[in-house]
């Protein structure tokens, strides 16, 4: 017992520390007054351990000695305001959670206290980033971020869990978890393109536009292609794109359906790998700077969440009829041609039905199938937007992943 309550001491000694060693470097760097570095934070944390322990030998004490602590606390925060008007109470509220850290070690709960201990310090280090985030993200796309949190975390849970329909195409809990698999990966590309990308970081924009939108990004970088004479920037830039394309795909299906997933992902290496290869092909050592605006708005619409869900339900449909009709090559039919419109639709409809009833294989080949057919659709988006043909890296590109989606027909599965 003795021991254990040193260990448990010692603990919330170090992740006292922890959190003081960063509000004590603040402080120093602001020249401002800090009620708590290490020492104090170290000391308060031994305090919240030995809590459990005052309470079972004397509540009275034990509520007279935190009472204290927190009168002290305010004292404090009422000279920092004083000194400095514009002062917060970040401070004082981390000094609260050092105490409760230094509690949850007290009565037993180690890796939750680390957690927090952990989540608390990341906060207040990334202060500058949290600020710069809050500037630059508009009121419309925090209340499109609410209205996600609502569809999610609210109305997800109330939803039946049932199939309707032949072939069980539609399950309205089924396409509200794909709708936000889709939804919250393409918010958080787009909050992230927002704060860490400018005009001219074209190639990071690309690849957070691709993860949003590949088709999108390619129809707003062909129209750049038409306008400059900078050639195969844009064309990588367009490479890029479609890579975040291939991971996203990827990330889409290990969540519905892992096994599949991990199949999927020799593919997504290979394609990459071939893919870096054409990027790096003839590279300029000198680029011109490009200057490329996102093309969209906002990912989370509801125009396109109603596009999704249907169109997610007929793709099942249609794979399920033409899989009963005519096979494996309905499938295939079906899987490239709707390819051309949503990689994503047909990507996880085939993920679903592989847990029912189609075989890892089909549905593997079909999703490769998928993407080719939305890369060929890039190409001739770009080919017909700026009335060009000859674009070596694009063309060559295209064919390559054709030739590497062409191999992986005769690999097995496994």
């Amino acid at each position: 017992m003795v021991l254990n309550l040193i260990g448990q001491i010692l603990v919330a000694a170090i992740l006292g520390g922890i959190i003081g060693f960063d509000r004590e470097k603040l402080s120093k760097n602001r020249k401002s007054f800090n009620f708590a570095g290490i020492r104090t934070s170290s000391l308060i944390g031994i305090l919240g351990a030995l809590t459990p322990l005052l309470y079972d030998f004397n509540i009275s004490f034990a509520i007279l000695v935190v009472a204290s602590f927190l009168i002290a606390l305010v004292g404090s925060f009422l000279l920092n305001v004083k000194k400095d008007k514009e002062s917060g109470a970040t401070s004082e509220i981390a000094i609260i959670l050092t105490l409760i850290i230094g509690f949850l070690v007290g009565l037993g709960y180690l890796f939750e206290s680390v957690f927090l201990t952990l989540f608390l310090v990341l906060i207040l280090s990334y202060k500058n980033s949290i600020h710069l985030f809050v500037e630059k993200v508009s009121t419309k796309e925090f209340k499109y971020g609410v209205l996600f949190l609502v569809l999610a975390l609210v109305i997800h849970p109330l939803l039946p869990n049932a199939d309707y329909g032949p072939y069980g195409f539609f399950n309205l809990k089924e396409v509200w978890t794909m709708l936000i698999l889709i939804s919250g990966i393409s918010f958080v590309s787009y909050i992230f393109e927002r704060i860490f990308t400018s005009k001219n970081t074209i190639y990071l924009t690309s690849f957070l536009g691709g993860i949003i939108s590949s088709t999108a990004t390619t129809l707003n970088l062909a129209i750049l292609l038409k306008k400059t004479k900078d050639d195969f920037k844009i064309q990588n830039a367009i490479i890029i794109t479609s890579i975040a394309m291939f991971i996203r795909v990827l990330l889409e299906v290990s969540v519905v359906n892992l096994n599949l997933g991990i199949s999927l992902s020799k593919v997504t290496i290979s394609f990459v790998i071939f893919s870096l290869f054409i990027y790096l092909w003839k590279n300029q050592k000198k680029e011109k700077k490009v200057e490329i605006t996102n093309a969209y708005e906002n990912p989370f619409e509801i125009k396109q969440a109603l596009f999704f869900s249907v169109f997610y339900s007929l793709i099942k449909l249609t794979i399920g009829f033409l899989e009963a009709k005519s096979g494996v090559y309905g499938v295939y039919i079906s899987s490239f041609v709707s390819g051309f419109i949503d990689t994503d639709a047909v990507s996880l409809a085939l993920a679903s039905r592989n847990l029912d009833s189609l075989d890892g294989k089909t549905a593997l080949m079909g999703i490769i199938l998928a993407l080719v057919a939305n890369q060929l659709m890039k190409l001739i988006l770009v080919t017909t937007k700026t009335k060009r043909l000859n674009y070596k890296k694009l063309n060559l590109f295209t064919l390559g992943i054709v030739l590497v989606a062409s191999i992986f027909f005769y690999l097995p599965l496994n």
